[in-house]
């Protein structure tokens, strides 16, 4: 979660400064419901949102699937 909140203040400065005050009330909202989601029932239905965080992966590495470990 460490890092989403990090990304999360990333975003809503940008934002906030580019006169998008709607746009990041709403992400803050969306943000705060999906964690508490996660954090009471331990998944979300579109938990798919926030796999780069929860696996650890680095920026723009994609998930690791079945078809990876079969391709060669």
């Amino acid at each position: 979660m460490k890092y989403i909140k990090e990304e999360l203040a990333e975003r809503r400065n940008l934002l906030l400064e580019s006169g998008k005050i709607i746009e990041e009330q709403r992400l803050v909202q969306r943000i705060a419901c999906d964690s508490k989601m996660m954090n009471e029932l331990g998944y979300y239905s579109e938990m798919e949102n926030y796999s780069h965080y929860l696996s650890a992966r680095e920026e723009n590495n994609p998930p690791t699937n079945s078809i990876c470990l079969f391709s060669e």
